[in-house]
């Protein structure tokens, strides 16, 4: 076969040119693929800024509509104060309160609301604007110390003060008292509180202090007598004390005493235990009634040592700071420290 060179040369460009044609259409092809990345690329963050935007506006309102609401909480919660109180809300007395409750709620792990409450709970206890001022603090700490709620910590601190006669100025008082007997004894704020509800009036009566019941309940509450039985106890046997039959009498004076040299109004409390405490069991059950002989031998069986009337009684004169340091301890946790941060950005 003879093959024409011309022929077969230009039949070599031709497939030539096709090739480069080839070529150039990838190329097209590709850059046209490249495009079609980047714009979808393009299309996706545009996608995810929109989202983001979204987010932020769904953050803001949700934040918006909770600060609102917690604003709309305190301002109820402080008319409540104002109308339990009979205080003009925009008088100097009810922007004391206000100041006092958001100062605790950026303070504390209660928040500004929380603690409006326990204003309310205050004022219905017949506390004026300024005791309640004085109080609000220390009984926000003897809830945190005593793991209750404000009413609760409210109620228990105004029975007492009003039993034994206190100022409103003596909550600390009444709140380390409590605290350090809850932590000294087996026993607790709660249960405390229950058994002052009717020892503490009895108790006043008499001329015992605070911390002299406080200290008689704490050793009760080592053998076992807590709460509202060791106060019917204590209570009943106290009152027989205040009104004594002619038996009782008769056992007092068999121990070489009058009545007056075993009244603790006359003598102090720990003079006249330690003089009734030479009754014998018969003695006992006519001067404070056989129903209260347990309780009242509990006592007088402890009137000394560190765990007895001595030792609690020298703790308690020495109360002075106990609730505030045990709610500093209760507020040194992260659940505590988150808690706390969220109260005062409640603010």
């Amino acid at each position: 076969m003879v093959v024409d060179e011309a022929q077969a040369t230009a039949a070599l460009r031709d497939t030539d040119q096709s090739l480069r044609t080839l070529d150039d259409a990838g190329d097209v092809a590709a850059d046209a693929v490249d495009d079609v990345g980047e714009a979808a690329e393009r299309s996706t963050g545009k996608l995810k800024m929109v989202k983001k935007a979204i987010a932020g506006v769904t953050a803001g309102l949700a934040a918006l509509a909770i600060g609102t609401s917690v604003a709309k909480d305190f301002e109820q919660s402080m008319a409540n104060v104002a109308a339990v109180s009979g205080i003009d809300k925009t008088s100097d007395q009810f922007s004391r309160l206000e100041k006092e409750a958001r100062r605790l709620g950026a303070s504390t792990t209660f928040t500004a609301t929380e603690a409006g409450e326990g204003l309310t709970f205050l004022g219905m206890a017949g506390f004026s604007a300024s005791e309640q001022l004085d109080a609000l603090e220390s009984t926000l700490q003897l809830a945190q110390a005593g793991n209750l709620g404000l009413g609760e910590s409210a109620d228990i601190a105004t029975n007492i003060l009003s039993a034994f006669k206190l100022e409103a100025t003596q909550t600390t008082r009444v709140a380390d008292v409590l605290a350090l007997t809850a932590v000294s004894a087996n026993t607790d704020v709660r249960q405390m509180g229950e058994a002052m509800k009717f020892l503490a009036p009895t108790a006043s009566a008499l001329g015992i202090s605070l911390e002299e019941a406080s200290a008689a309940l704490a050793i009760l509450a080592n053998s076992g007598l807590r709460g509202s039985i060791a106060g019917r106890n204590l209570q009943t046997a106290f009152v027989k004390m205040l009104a004594p039959t002619a038996e009782a009498d008769r056992a007092i004076r068999d121990i070489g005493f009058s009545l007056d040299e075993v009244n603790p109004e006359i003598v102090g409390f720990q003079t006249a235990l330690e003089r009734l405490s030479r009754l014998d069991a018969q003695g006992i059950a006519k001067v404070f009634g056989v129903e209260n002989m347990k309780a009242v031998i509990t006592l007088l069986s402890g009137l000394t040592g560190e765990d007895g009337l001595e030792g609690f009684l020298a703790k308690l004169r020495e109360a002075d700071g106990t609730v505030a340091r045990i709610a500093r301890m209760l507020t040194d946790t992260f659940g505590a420290s988150i808690k706390k941060v969220t109260s005062a950005f409640s603010e």
